[in-house]
């Protein structure tokens, strides 16, 4: 059995030259892209099969660096290193049903378990059938280990590269990348305060709105950053404000106004309703149960 480290460096940039310098094993899946040319960001399949004082180094410099960033996997294959990287670059691409490829970085920690959950059986089987174990470190620096019910048989269904998905696991991929895009025009103007907030709190609070203003109505990414923009104001309380609550109560097809001239006219007494979330030290565990509590229909 071999083992592997698997680096997204697009977040830890120029890793590859540190592997050089210690003269360990590694291969790039952007070899034979069109992205071979960029190193410094591709995602690095580490050979960690033999036990040295240079491995152990990088195992606990990239454990260090996927508690922090969502970017590093740890695999046993049957697959000696070569093969297994060049049974990974299969998956560079993906089709769409409109006949488009898609750039898939599945290696990231926050979109492998929804590749996993998407993937057909057939799919998920030519996927993982070379992977023993698999185990990624998620976006809060929790390892997180993907079940052999979620890796494949050990006779794969033969597959075609690159895969074909439909339009509903596009959607679906898609879907679960919002909170991350919303997080992403959120720290345009709140970046010192939000990145105050702990991960493992800021994360299910943003989805747990991102989830409530869909089920809203709210399906504009500009209103969405709004909503969720009054949610971190006001740790999520803004909902117990009776203009809200009335809003929340009827259904999206019975609102009078559109989204962005109703978020528009809100007074300035809907911020009063709570403290920010960066600045509540006392109960996240309480404010995510309340947005969780408040996003059910």
């Amino acid at each position: 059995m071999f083992r592997y480290v698997l680096l997204d460096s697009s977040q830890h940039p120029r890793f590859h030259e540190k592997l050089e310098r210690r003269q360990v094993l590694y291969r790039s899946l952007f070899e034979g892209h069109a992205e071979e040319a960029l190193p410094d960001i591709a995602p690095l399949l580490i050979d960690a099969t033999i036990d040295c004082e240079a491995m152990q180094t990088v195992i606990d410099e990239t454990t260090r660096i996927g508690k922090l960033k969502p970017c590093v996997s740890m695999l046993e294959s049957t697959l000696p290193l070569d093969r297994l990287a060049e049974h990974f670059t299969q998956f560079h691409l993906v089709e769409t049903s409109n006949g488009r490829s898609m750039l898939m970085r599945w290696y990231d920690t926050r979109i492998l378990p929804i590749w996993l959950d998407i993937l057909t059986d057939a799919q998920r089987n030519f996927f993982t059938h070379p992977i023993a174990q698999w185990t990624s470190i998620d976006r809060v620096g929790t390892e997180q280990e993907h079940t052999s019910s979620k890796l494949g048989a050990e006779t794969p269904i033969a597959g075609h590269t690159p895969l074909q998905l439909d339009e509903r696991q596009v959607e679906q991929l898609f879907a679960a990348a919002e909170p991350d895009l919303l997080l992403y025009e959120l720290r345009k103007t709140l970046s010192k305060q939000i990145d105050s907030i702990p991960h493992r709190v800021l994360y299910p609070f943003v989805h747990a709105h991102w989830q409530m203003a869909r089920q809203h109505g709210l399906l504009d990414r500009n209103d969405q950053v709004q909503f969720l923009g009054l949610a971190l104001y006001t740790s999520g309380h803004f909902v117990d404000h009776p203009i809200v609550t009335n809003w929340l109560a009827r259904a999206p097809q019975a609102h009078k106004q559109d989204p962005d001239t109703w978020l528009n006219s809100l007074p300035d007494e809907v911020l009063s309703t709570g403290a920010p979330l960066w600045e509540n030290r006392i109960d996240h565990e309480h404010e995510l149960h309340h947005a969780k509590r408040s996003a059910l229909p």
